[in-house]
């Protein structure tokens, strides 16, 4: 990854979303940005809201691979348990990245679990595959040890904090409310949340989404055209997630801010704990 690319834009976007939030905490410019945005059958926005969270559940997979595939060749007992371990995650990861998509498609409905025991059969034969295939390719996958925790705790930081802010904040969805009286600013902590449509601070999917920006650290640092390709692409990505929830009236536009941020904090935090060689 590009150390001073990922500083400018860490930088930018603080700056950015500090006065996006101050902006949106002020009359009806957060509600009326959002309604302004609102349409519930956009196809283009339930394509995101359908696979816009890969991102994260890809990257679980991709760090949990590259770390549990080192293993020690003299010590059988070690690799054993490397091994258990590697098709246990690895068929949890596939499982979920296969399972979500399904369930937001047949929103939660009964006919997901029609689904569900051959999503578990397919996702036990790619974790088996994957554990028979890995050990192969052992010293090249070796190289990515650290990128591999610095995938794996980004993620799952995120989603803890996120989680924590939905269920204490409660905040409506937009779809939730039918007006402005009942419309709750982004500084308002309402919490515990009641159910799924009060946990609308900050957007999960959002959240989520902007992971694929930390792939960014397998570009070798001297490709640095390629890095700010994909680091270009993966916002973009990260952005029309974060547009099709407010249109979807999932969420207000402070929401996707604070989830944006949330997952860049994340990544810079870090990046510099793990893999900035230059302290």
């Amino acid at each position: 990854m590009d150390k001073n690319l990922l500083k400018r834009f860490t930088l930018g976007s603080f700056i950015l979303t500090t006065i996006s939030l101050l902006i949106l905490a002020f009359g009806k410019i957060d509600y009326n940005l959002s309604l302004l945005l609102l349409n519930q059958e956009s196809i283009w926005a339930k394509f995101f809201y359908i696979f816009g969270e890969q991102p994260a559940f890809w990257g679980l997979l991709i760090g949990t691979v590259i770390l549990l595939s080192v293993h020690n060749k003299t010590n059988k007992l070690l690799r054993c348990i490397y091994l258990i371990f590697e098709f246990i995650l690895s068929s949890l990861c596939t499982y979920l990245i296969l399972i979500i998509p399904l369930r937001y498609i047949y929103d939660n409905s009964a006919s997901i679990n029609n689904f569900r025991l051959n999503t578990a059969g397919i996702a036990l034969v790619i974790g088996i595959i994957i554990t028979t295939v890995t050990p192969k390719y052992e010293k090249t996958l070796k190289k990515y040890r650290q990128h591999a925790i610095f995938l794996i705790l980004v993620i799952l930081t995120e989603i803890l904090f996120v989680s924590i802010m939905k269920y204490i904040w409660g905040r409506p969805r937009m779809r939730s409310i039918s007006g402005f009286d009942e419309f709750r600013y982004w500084y308002e902590i309402s919490g515990p949340a009641l159910g799924q449509e009060f946990k609308s601070f900050p957007s999960g999917h959002t959240a989520n989404a902007f992971t694929i920006l930390s792939y960014n650290v397998f570009v070798p640092s001297q490709k640095k055209y390629k890095g700010r390709v994909f680091f270009f692409l993966a916002v973009i990505w990260g952005s029309l997630v974060a547009v099709s929830r407010v249109v979807l009236g999932a969420h207000f536009t402070s929401d996707v801010v604070a989830g944006f941020f949330v997952t860049l904090a994340c990544i810079y935090f870090y990046y510099n704990l793990l893999l900035d060689r230059h302290k």
